[in-house]
């Protein structure tokens, strides 16, 4: 998957943005919204980043799928293009609360893996200076952190108007970018279980996120299991 999101920087492009959501628990929790799901199906990669949605897929027949967590796959894939295009990709930074999205682009400038052409935050009435911007900078490569579905929605509403980058939404991978969270032990995190080192480290915010999640995982598996019996009829 990593090779698939290299090649789609603009060197190796034409005239179009290569879009990748990653899914996971919080994706879960606004099927309900008008389009939401068109919009996920109408992105160019989907990836798995959390457990729920490997447990789901494997429930439902999938033979080869594991978790690709962009707390992961967004350094391994700054790095591949960094040694496609022999030197540091362009790179905008978009999302999280204010100065979180600066503060990650100058982490990722000092590790020599990008170079920060533009950063701002989740939250702003407008974002037709930083679309104008990001025109003038010749960005390669988008990241754009805002939670589902709001990033996925952000990316459908602009897609338009992001060139010919690949443009990969990230969650809150930022606040680990800048060590505001802490990914959890390897041990953890083979056995599916990081949601619960994240619950413990910011109780107040996610908590009634992933006990939400557990019970629309809990709700899917039924049709999950519906759909392998009658893809093997």
């Amino acid at each position: 998957m990593i090779a698939r999101l290299v090649d789609a920087i603009p060197t190796f492009v034409g005239d179009r943005c290569h879009v990748a959501y990653d899914l996971h628990v919080g994706a879960f929790l606004h099927t309900g919204i008008p389009g939401y799901v068109d919009v996920i199906n109408r992105a160019d990669t989907v990836y798995a980043d959390g457990a729920s949605v490997v447990l789901l897929a494997k429930v439902a027949g999938a033979r080869s799928i594991e978790r690709s967590p962009t707390t992961d796959i967004g350094w391994d894939v700054l790095r591949a293009v960094r040694r496609r295009l022999e030197r540091p990709a362009r790179v905008a930074f978009i999302g999280g609360p204010a100065g979180l999205a600066e503060r990650a682009g100058k982490v990722l400038e000092a590790s020599g893996l990008a170079t920060c052409v533009a950063a701002a935050d989740g939250f702003q009435p407008s974002y037709d200076g930083l679309l104008e911007a990001l025109r003038d900078s010749e960005v390669e490569v988008i990241l754009v952190g805002m939670g589902m579905p709001l990033e996925a929605i952000w990316v459908e509403r602009h897609r338009p108007h992001l060139g010919n980058a690949l443009v990969m939404t990230c969650g809150g991978w930022f606040g680990f970018v800048v060590n505001d969270e802490q990914r959890s032990p390897q041990w953890v995190q083979r056995i599916g279980m990081e949601w619960t080192w994240r619950i413990a480290q910011d109780p107040r915010r996610l908590a009634r996120r992933y006990a939400l999640g557990a019970l629309r995982t809990v709700q899917y598996l039924p049709g999950q299991l519906r759909h392998r019996r009658s893809s093997t009829c």
